[in-house]
């Protein structure tokens, strides 16, 4: 361990522990009495008192002091300290005397000095301490967390294992961009499906997929369209059948014979408005709805809401009126 560098971990503790257990420090930590301290002044007018100035200024003679700043000795510890040259920290120099660290030295190097823990990076961004001459009549707790070697404070917070890059930014692009045009399709008001119409309108498969289905249209009415008129010819021939019958006797129907057949026609007709007419027509216009949400045409899925229809005959309106 080399106690001239002031990086050295192992050197700068082992010279702590020695300051601790020397006479001078437990002086300096608990000062005796102040009328001891100016008897030993009085009874010394020639000691030499330093001056701190820091680390890289050395000490001068001040023979009028009003107190007397101890010299850090051979004798004061278990074993000699070694001398500090003159270039890299603050010494005392006494005349006829090697020169020898004093304690004010020693702590403002190590209070001034960037120290970096060995497990950790060295900071080059962070200043040098610019504080006043410390004050070695402090007790041990009053020195700076971060100028103590292993000082945990001071080291900066490794991240072993460094959080995975943001994904956000990149998922969110993709979602951006993925659209839903037949669930939108649906809902958009007729204003909006008028450009969509125009564009349809000139693709030639879309106007042969919408022909197609009006002519299963025309075909549906006109079966439906002779289904109820053969049953008002069946009903026109029973009619026809009950006045000849009527003649040959030399009669006419009477109101309870023409109110009897008109009744069943009525009947005949509804019986064939609902359980057929009108089951044909919403199945064909279910499939015409599905066909149509399938080429693209906005406003239209299957739905039996009146607010919903009414959108979609707009709608086939237009188309038919494009298409021709």
């Amino acid at each position: 361990m080399d106690f001239t560098d002031i990086n050295d971990t192992a050197g700068v503790k082992a010279l702590l522990e020695q300051l601790r257990a020397s006479q001078v420090w437990q002086k300096t930590v608990n000062p005796a009495d102040p009328t001891s301290v100016s008897t030993t002044s009085t009874s010394t007018p020639n000691a030499v008192t330093p001056t701190l100035r820091g680390p890289g200024v050395s000490t001068s003679k001040s023979a009028d002091a009003d107190s007397e700043m101890p010299i850090i000795s051979s004798s004061s510890s278990s074993q000699p300290l070694p001398v500090i040259p003159p270039s890299t920290s603050a010494v005392t120099t006494v005349a006829g005397a090697p020169m020898v660290p004093s304690v004010a030295s020693l702590l403002s190097q190590l209070k001034s000095s960037q120290w970096t823990s060995p497990a950790s990076a060295p900071s080059s961004e962070s200043a040098p301490s610019t504080s006043s001459t410390p004050n070695v009549r402090s007790s041990r707790g009053s020195y700076p967390q971060s100028s103590i070697p292993g000082s945990t404070s001071s080291r900066p917070v490794e991240l072993k294992h460094p959080p995975p890059p943001s994904q956000s930014t990149n998922l969110s692009q993709p979602l951006a961009t993925i659209a839903a045009p037949d669930e939108d399709a649906r809902f958009v008001t007729f204003q909006q499906a008028l450009p969509r119409l125009t564009q349809l309108a000139s693709n030639p498969e879309f106007i042969t997929a919408v022909a197609r289905l009006r002519d299963e249209q025309k075909e549906l009415e006109r079966q439906l369209w002779e289904e109820r008129c053969e049953i008002r010819r069946k009903h026109e021939e029973k009619v026809k059948v009950a006045r000849t019958k009527a003649n040959m006797i030399g009669a006419e129907l009477s109101k309870h014979e023409v109110d009897t057949f008109n009744d069943a026609f009525r009947r005949a007709t509804q019986k064939f408005d609902t359980e057929r007419m009108l089951l044909a027509w919403d199945a064909l216009m279910e499939k015409q709805q599905t066909a149509l949400e399938a080429l693209g045409v906005p406003t239209m899925f299957r739905t039996s809401s009146k607010e919903s229809y009414d959108k979609q005959k707009k709608v086939v309106q237009v188309l038919e009126g494009l298409i021709g």
